[in-house]
């Protein structure tokens, strides 16, 4: 029987499936999916989930954390330091919830009771501004009101309550990818070789598991023999 990998036994500690997908290695870490090339393993796996009809999203829990933004917005304006829009729309979520820590019920209250046109408003604002795209460039107005939809208000407050104990701790840690079914929402981390870091842990046992989160990890392996990835010293 093979030895279980440190990922393997990640895994079953956390109760994250582990799947593995294989694809073509064009080597230095690159890969090639149909017409695209020389692409990361991220960037691969997402492209073969929508190819199967997914709605994905590449950006390590950027998109919930624009969604809370978009919710909260109304507050994160009236108690901005500097009395200005802009500077709540691009100023980081972990920042603007550190320094509003005492008004933490009216951000959750505002999360949780936002109408729909104002939050789909909200979204589309944030997504335009000029900052938010070069920081965020995968992340889409479209993706993220669907997510919305997807996620829901009540859970996105639950989410909300727990984040905002800790930004900036729980700002690190999210699973590379966002995905958008027909049963709602996941997220999956992609693995090559290496295992889960500290920050990865950190997130799925006091944020995932007490939020019930969907969670797994994608395994991505070389079909082709003769591009090897690197020995995984882990086993």
């Amino acid at each position: 029987m093979r030895k279980k990998s440190k990922l393997d036994l990640q895994c079953d500690e956390l109760g994250w499936p582990l799947n593995t997908t294989h694809g073509y290695y064009v080597g230095s870490g690159k890969w090639s999916f149909n017409e695209i090339v020389n692409c990361g393993p991220e960037e691969f796996v997402a492209a073969q989930l929508a190819a199967v009809g997914f709605k994905c999203c590449w950006c390590e829990g950027g998109s919930l954390n624009l969604l809370m933004k978009a919710a909260a917005l109304d507050v994160l304006v009236r108690r901005n330091i500097f009395g200005a829009r802009v500077d709540a729309i691009r100023r980081f979520l972990e920042a603007q919830f550190t320094l509003l820590n005492d008004h933490r019920l009216e951000l959750v209250s505002c999360i949780r009771s936002i109408p729909d046109d104002q939050l789909q408003a909200n979204i589309l604002e944030i997504c335009s501004d000029g900052f938010i795209r070069s920081y965020y460039p995968r992340v889409s107005s479209a993706f993220v009101t669907a997510l919305a939809q997807a996620v829901g208000q009540h859970h996105l407050a639950e989410v909300a309550t727990l984040f905002i104990t800790k930004p900036y701790e729980y700002r690190a840690g999210w699973p590379d990818l966002t995905i958008i079914g027909d049963d709602g929402f996941s997220l999956i981390e992609v693995k090559t070789i290496d295992a889960l870091h500290i920050s990865q842990l950190r997130f799925a046992r006091e944020m995932a598991k007490p939020l019930m989160l969907n969670c797994s990890v994608t395994r991505l392996r070389p079909i082709n023999q003769s591009s090897r990835l690197p020995i995984d010293r882990d086993g």
